[in-house]
């Protein structure tokens, strides 16, 4: 799981867990490019997980929060319900 106080926002990239993706820390300090890493992660890891699979979206999100997981995270799940219930929204209107 990444250390949040070690990643940068907005979408807690970390330097090193992210190394591949060919940003510096520096870089990712940029919006612009932390949210092209941030994109490019999901990418690559939407290819390890079948669309058919009906835990599909915890599953990715398990993987984007700590890419050594092994089994869906209580984050995985969270982020799930969330997505589903678009608790975003104003249910008000």
């Amino acid at each position: 799981m990444l250390d949040i106080n070690k990643t940068i926002l907005p979408m807690n990239t970390g330097d090193k867990q992210w190394k591949n993706l060919g940003f510096t820390r520096e870089e990712l300090k940029k919006p612009e490019n932390n949210i092209r890493a941030g994109a490019m992660l999901l990418k690559a890891l939407s290819s390890r997980v079948p669309k058919d699979d009906p835990y599909w979206l915890e599953k990715l999100s398990t993987l984007y929060n700590g890419l050594n997981s092994t089994g869906t995270t209580d984050y995985g799940a969270r982020f799930a319900d969330i997505y589903r219930n678009r608790l975003w929204e104003d249910k008000k209107r």
